[in-house]
């Protein structure tokens, strides 16, 4: 752009894929030339991931949108909670589409002892999330 260097700070972005472990795999995207690109690219964003063999691997990706300041993001911690609200909605969806879990599990409460239902209950209370 004019021969200037100008920086553009994007959202990250998160990929979710199965590969093997240690796999050597490549992301591709279009090169930039100008900010207008990398906004484009930012409101778009469009990537290849390949594996050694040049073969593309299926992904789902999303970004991690924040506001404020940007300079002292805690990726790590944005990715754990990012994954932990994703198990969480997984485990709600599993446990919601399997009746019979439920049915399972409370015939088992009901096979307990007083005793130790009352200390399964004090230990779910503990780990109430």
């Amino acid at each position: 752009e004019d021969g200037k260097r100008r920086k553009f700070d994007s959202q990250p972005l998160l990929l979710e894929f199965d590969a093997e472990k240690d796999a050597e795999l490549s992301l591709t995207y279009k090169t930039f030339r100008t900010i207008e690109e990398a906004k484009a690219f930012e409101l778009d964003p469009k990537v290849v991931l390949k594996d050694k063999n040049g073969k593309e691997v299926d992904f789902s990706m999303v970004q991690l949108r924040k506001g404020g300041l940007q300079g002292f993001r805690d990726y790590e911690r944005e990715v754990a909670d990012y994954n932990n609200a994703v198990n969480k909605q997984a485990t709600k969806s599993s446990i919601a589409q399997s009746p019979a879990v439920t049915k399972t599990l409370k015939e088992s409460f009901n096979e307990l002892s007083r005793e130790e239902q009352q200390e399964f209950m004090q230990w779910a209370m503990r780990n109430l999330k």
